[in-house]
């Protein structure tokens, strides 16, 4: 329960561990299909965006998250730089909205 109330307060708090995420859906997918690619093929991988028009409204509305961090452009790509745990298991942490949050995990 104790558990339960720490991965809530992270969630709603806006301030996110990265290291050790709560529970969260999570999603894997191919390295290839999304790193050094548009963000918007990243939120439709996770399901978070129904089409990439849905993203691209999503983004210019200021409603998905990368990391914590509003996504700004909708020419932005998922870099290197973006992910976090281990190498073997990669991942960021997407969100739309203040409460659907994915771990997208990126396999080799």
């Amino acid at each position: 329960a104790e558990q339960a109330v720490q991965a809530s307060a992270a969630l709603f708090s806006g301030e996110l561990d990265l290291e050790t995420p709560p529970e969260m859906p999570t999603k894997s997918v191919a390295r290839t299909d999304v790193l050094e690619r548009p963000i918007l093929d990243a939120l439709l991988a996770s399901g978070l965006a129904s089409s990439k028009a849905d993203a691209r409204r999503g983004i210019e509305g200021r409603g998905y998250y990368l990391n914590g961090q509003a996504i700004e452009r909708v020419d932005a790509t998922l870099g290197e730089s973006d992910l976090h745990g281990p190498a073997e298991e990669p991942f960021v942490i997407l969100r739309k909205g203040k409460k659907n949050y994915v771990r997208l995990v990126l396999s080799p």
